[in-house]
């Protein structure tokens, strides 16, 4: 059984296949992402530059996290944690303008409010 995917998850998917295909660079975060979370990525000190260029290229925004080194069959490789922040749905504003109460429904006028507007002068 699959589950059917929000735009934003597609999206997530599709970025993190693309930063896959690039030597150096590792998607963290699990998929399909979380709506409250973001993309986040691990990239090796000597790709870093290319790797942030191409994302802003593609209009993306990484923000650096953390600094986490990556170990890898020769060593500790420097690298460094970025995060892409990707576009939520946006959420319906409920019309809730409506106002209740004794303003929109006025209850019928007593003895004594017929009086008080007869004095002053509105009736």
């Amino acid at each position: 059984m699959t589950a059917v995917l929000t735009e934003r998850q597609q999206l997530a998917r599709t970025l993190a296949n693309e930063l896959g295909k690039m030597s150096n660079v590792w998607v963290t975060s699990p998929l399909p992402l979380d709506d409250h979370k973001k993309l986040r990525m691990q990239i090796a000190d000597t790709a870093r530059n290319e790797v942030i260029q191409v994302l802003k290229d593609w209009g993306w925004d990484p923000q650096f996290v953390s600094i986490l080194p990556r170990v890898c069959p020769t060593g500790l490789m420097g690298a460094c944690i970025y995060e892409v922040d990707l576009p939520r749905p946006r959420q319906a504003v409920v019309d809730d303008r409506k106002i209740h109460g004794e303003i929109a429904t006025p209850k019928k006028t007593s003895v004594e409010l017929e009086g008080i507007r007869k004095y002053l002068g509105l009736k």
